[in-house]
């Protein structure tokens, strides 16, 4: 019986130690895709001052979404992903908490879970909003990110709970 708990005991703590570094693999290849993309927008733009946020969106194409600013202080919106490089400097845009409390004003009974800064239609600069009903139901809002225009809304199937 000693040998059996051991031996279930030892089978378990090695399932977690693999699974620990699995999980490990995945948040490291994260991590150091994304720093490749910080890097190359550092290499490539050298009037960069500083990233401010960088955001993940994975839309027609999937790209690293930065907001930066150069060493005057001036705004740029970066996308980038393996193929390219484009940026834009912004004279007018709309935070993430100003486009958060637009959502709530126009949008009644929804609870917003995320904002991602994207772009559609190879140059329109957005804010994705991942939002959940009262129903349980999860959805999206597009809204314009340089003047807070709504664009398109999704509703996804009924969650589970």
């Amino acid at each position: 019986m000693k040998r059996f708990i051991l031996v279930s005991s030892s089978i378990i703590i090695l399932f977690l130690f693999i699974s620990f570094l699995f999980l490990y693999s995945i948040w490291a290849e994260k991590n150091t895709i994304e720093k490749q993309m910080i890097d190359k927008v550092k290499d490539r733009l050298p009037m960069i001052n500083q990233i401010e946020q960088v955001d993940y969106y994975a839309g027609e194409k999937a790209y690293y979404v930065m907001f930066a600013k150069d060493r005057f202080g001036d705004p740029l919106f970066i996308w980038t992903n393996e193929e390219e490089l484009r940026y834009r400097y912004l004279n007018h845009y709309l935070t993430k908490e100003q486009i958060k409390k637009l959502v709530s004003h126009s949008e009644k009974n929804l609870t917003v879970k995320r904002i991602t800064t994207g772009i559609i239609d190879q140059e329109r600069l957005i804010y994705e909003v991942l939002y959940e009903d009262q129903g349980g139901r999860l959805g999206y809002l597009y809204y314009d990110l340089q003047n807070g225009g709504f664009i398109k809304k999704y509703r996804l199937g009924v969650t589970t709970s």
